[in-house]
């Protein structure tokens, strides 16, 4: 059994020691069933964390990127599963339960001290080159990944649409993480920043920007037909969006030659999508696939208007949160 203390090899105690005392200030100890139920689910959490840092050391030996071996499941079923878990996690619908939970997560912001926690996290990605390292320039890639998902649903945007692919912004994100590793002068003004997460945020939000102009000045030169397999696309898009997001994920994975990509398998949705499909069997993933045809006649049917949403991403791009990304 993983331990505690066999994590403290890989990461600092003190660490935990900050979640802890995160849980007690934010009132979550008690939440979350007290203090043995948090140790826990601290012992939980350092369990899964092993199999992620040997699969994290495994894609460097075989010189593979990370914005690679987080869609191989064959090889690496851990680094795709929590990849899968936080895009879940950030369109899901908020249980109504949990709804005034985590509004008032979101409200509060960053817990204090999480300044410092994000430097030494990017000091760590950038100075060092160990197990830990690996974990943190992990952290960093999936920071770099949510906040360019949050700036295209921030804005409504599909880059499918305009001939990227969803893939895109992992590729953007591998790129920040490896610039700030390998190129010194980089490196040594990041980490002379108060926070170098915030500035690669930046930057991989430039480069996304970047990357959206460059995709739309080259649909004047496509042909003909791609510009109807974009439409056919944008068609699928506007459908997804008035959909739950678990519905959602369905009907792309059911076009999903339409968007340049293969089609996986139930036991492989279950994989990608941990917290939406994780705990349902196959039969039941194809129950839900066969019911998606009556669920789409009925949206054009019927007057397709955008989904009243409470997700995670709803709360953090609220108004009064903006200011805080």
């Amino acid at each position: 059994m993983v331990t505690l203390n066999a994590m403290n090899d890989i990461v600092p105690a003190h660490l935990f020691g900050r979640l802890r005392s995160y849980f007690d200030q934010r009132g979550l100890t008690e939440a979350v069933g007290g203090a043995q139920a948090l140790e826990d689910g601290l012992t939980q959490l350092a369990a899964g964390v092993m199999p992620v840092v040997g699969e994290l050391l495994a894609a460097e030996s075989s010189d593979l990127r990370l914005a690679d071996a987080v869609f191989d499941e064959e090889r690496y079923p851990h680094l795709v599963k929590v990849h899968g878990f936080l895009n879940d996690l950030l369109v899901m619908e908020i249980p109504s339960d949990v709804l005034p939970w985590a509004r008032e997560i979101t409200a509060e912001g960053p817990p204090p001290g999480s300044d410092a926690l994000r430097k030494a996290a990017a000091m760590t990605a950038i100075r060092r080159n160990d197990a830990l390292a690996q974990l943190a320039r992990f952290a960093l890639f999936e920071a770099l990944c949510l906040n360019q998902r949050l700036m295209l649903i921030a804005e409504g945007a599909h880059l499918e649409s305009i001939n990227g692919r969803s893939h895109d912004v992992e590729m953007i994100a591998q790129n920040e993480v490896e610039l700030a590793i390998e190129w010194e002068a980089y490196s040594d003004d990041l980490i002379r920043t108060e926070d170098p997460l915030r500035t690669l945020i930046a930057a991989a939000a430039v480069t996304l920007t970047h990357h959206v102009e460059q995709l739309n000045d080259e649909l004047l030169t496509l042909k003909s037909d791609v510009h109807e397999n974009l439409e056919h696309r944008r068609t699928i898009l506007e459908v997804m969006d008035a959909l739950p997001a678990d519905q959602a994920v369905l009907v792309y994975n059911e076009c999903a030659e339409t968007f340049g990509e293969d089609k996986l398998e139930a036991e492989q949705l279950r994989v990608h999508h941990p917290a939406m499909y994780g705990q349902l069997g196959r039969d039941a993933i194809y129950q839900r696939v066969h019911r998606l045809p009556a669920r789409i006649e009925r949206l054009k049917l019927e007057p397709v208007a955008r989904r009243e949403r409470a997700s995670l991403a709803d709360l953090i791009l609220s108004p009064r949160l903006l200011g805080t990304l």
